[in-house]
């Protein structure tokens, strides 16, 4: 028959150190680090699939850092941001006004700023502007151009080209 032990020999758990409940094995330690290594490692595929085009892109990541001399030599006009809007059914174009007696061409319902789908080619130029505000253009001043993207031709994180009069912007990233 066992020997039994009196109680009182017991360790309490209150007088167990903290050292002693977080005492691991080597294999404990082998399966805590692979566990881990699988987390990270499933993070990084998860942000990679979801986010590598965008890592991936080459050329600028924003308007702000594209090269517009040229198109704004021409047009009068400096583009702002080009942003998907309205659940992505509309193409927002925010441009500000460097030369106002160049800059009409953003108005020119015969020949209207044209969105060029860089891979495709495909172009939407229907316009959604009803008055929102006059064409007396202000320099300095930031104003916005709606495109419908009812087919739903353009999709955020894509490049787009922007046709303004006879100038055509190349590579411009859409938010």
């Amino acid at each position: 028959m066992a020997e039994r032990v009196p109680l009182d020999n017991l360790a309490q758990p209150s007088q167990r150190t903290p050292a002693a409940f977080f005492r691991t094995t080597r294999q404990t330690d082998i399966w805590l680090l692979a566990g881990i290594l699988l987390l990270m490692g499933l993070a990084f595929w998860m942000i990679f699939t979801e986010f590598g085009d965008v890592l991936l892109r080459r050329g600028p990541g924003s308007v702000a850092e594209m090269d517009q001399v040229a198109f704004t030599a021409e047009t009068g006009v400096q583009l702002v941001v080009v942003a998907m809007t309205a659940g992505d059914g509309m193409i927002d174009i925010r441009f500000r006004v460097v030369d106002p007696d160049k800059a009409f061409v953003m108005h020119d319902w015969d020949n209207p700023p044209t969105i060029i789908d860089h891979d495709t080619g495909a172009e939407l130029w229907r316009t959604r502007h009803d008055g929102a505000h006059d064409d007396d253009l202000h320099a300095g001043v930031i104003y916005s151009h709606i495109i419908l993207n009812g087919s739903g031709l353009i999709e955020r994180g894509e490049r787009i080209d922007l046709r303004v009069g006879d100038i055509v912007l190349e590579d411009i990233p859409v938010q």
